[in-house]
C-alpha cells in the first residue's frame, strides 16, 4: 500500500534543489493530488560523493569519513537556517 493509498498527504517537502530532485518530488506531489504544495529547495540537501571511498565499508578511511560527514550534516542541515 502506498502513500497516496493510505492517504497521507505531505505538509512539507525537502529537496535538493538539483534538476532530477525537484523534478521527482513534483512528480510525486502530483502523483498524490498535491501539485500546489510548495517544494522547499536546498543545496544542503545535495548529494555527497566520498570518491574511492565509495562502496568500501571495510576501509577505516571511509567509515571515517563517514562520520564527519554525518556530523557536518547535523550541524549544517539539520539545524540550518537556509530551510523553511
Amino acid at each position: 500500500m502506498g502513500l497516496k493509498d493510505k492517504g497521507l498527504p505531505f505538509d512539507y517537502v525537502y529537496s535538493s534543489d538539483a534538476g532530477r530532485a525537484r523534478e521527482t518530488a513534483q512528480f510525486v506531489l502530483e502523483e498524490l493530488g498535491q501539485k500546489d504544495t510548495v517544494i522547499n529547495e536546498s543545496r544542503d540537501l545535495r548529494e555527497m560523493f566520498f570518491g574511492k571511498f565509495e562502496g568500501e565499508v571495510e576501509n577505516t578511511e571511509f567509515i571515517s569519513v563517514f562520520f564527519v560527514a554525518r556530523q557536518y550534516l547535523k550541524e549544517h542541515f539539520l539545524y540550518s537556517s537556509t530551510m523553511v
